[in-house]
């Protein structure tokens, strides 16, 4: 899948090879994707491409959530929190883009 090879080499370090993260994994723990190098989010482009994988891993991991969730109820606060930190992590790399 292209968005897998692409999340990881974008996840990936420049000096250690790159992780190989399954989609499954992805689906499952979308705020991976947000260990990408700050150099990453300064440029537009990938920034834009970092966003749009971001946004399906999260609605797959919507329907993941609530489907092993015990209650609805559960679900749905596992994914405030989720979004939550989400929010606040692209905030914070957005301020520091503008910064460096």
């Amino acid at each position: 899948d292209v968005d897998t090879a692409v999340a990881c080499a974008l996840i990936s370090s420049a000096h250690l090879p790159p992780r190989a993260y399954s989609y499954s994994l992805l689906c499952k723990d979308p705020l991976l994707i947000l260990k990408c190098h700050l150099s990453v989010w300064k440029c537009p482009g990938l920034r834009r491409i970092v966003l749009a994988i971001l946004q399906r891993l999260l609605e797959a991991n919507n329907h993941i959530t609530l489907q092993d969730a015990p209650t609805e109820e559960a679900g749905q606060q596992m994914l405030a929190a989720r979004d939550s930190l989400v929010a606040r992590c692209l905030l914070i790399s957005g301020c520091n883009s503008f910064v460096l």
